[in-house]
């Protein structure tokens, strides 16, 4: 999402592919360039870092080198009233939490794979589909024994 809207990958710069693999290269280095700054951010205000705006670091970043300031401080001291530092609204996931001495190491006799339970011969009884395969003739039959579709239709007369 960062890369298509605030970098600009939805559009190309060239039609031809190396082009086009330098315009991605430039994206994705400059996409990590601002996720640290994001996370420098956010460290040195001691916050989440997802409480830190990329759409607003990435349009306000250019604007604070080109008139010289410190963007680190500004947005470390003043990032809540510039808007930049806002509570996160993402979903936290939380797990239990487990004591290093509660963790074992998986049984040695415990199966990872099983067996396969079906007949190596895909004609032979037992396989999936084997009736589409003979060229079952006939209307489907669902429900009790021998209810058609036809018989579903009745039932709500």
């Amino acid at each position: 999402m960062t890369l298509k809207e605030q970098l600009g990958l939805h559009l190309w710069w060239s039609s031809k592919v190396t082009g086009m693999l330098v315009q991605v290269w430039a994206c994705l280095i400059l996409a990590q360039l601002l996720q640290a700054v994001r996370l420098e951010i956010a460290c040195r205000a001691q916050v989440d870092p997802f409480e830190v705006s990329l759409p607003l670091l990435v349009t306000q970043l250019p604007q604070l080198l080109a008139r010289e300031q410190d963007p680190m401080a500004l947005w470390v001291h003043r990032g809540r009233q510039l808007g930049l530092l806002r509570p996160c609204s993402r979903t936290r996931v939380q797990g239990p939490v487990v004591a290093a001495e509660q963790i074992q190491p998986r049984p040695a006799d415990l199966v990872l794979t099983r067996p396969a339970k079906y007949p190596h011969d895909p004609g032979q009884p037992g396989r999936k589909g084997q009736k589409r395969r003979q060229g079952a003739s006939g209307p489907p039959t669902w429900g009790p024994a021998g209810l058609t579709a036809a018989g579903y239709a009745c039932l709500g007369c």
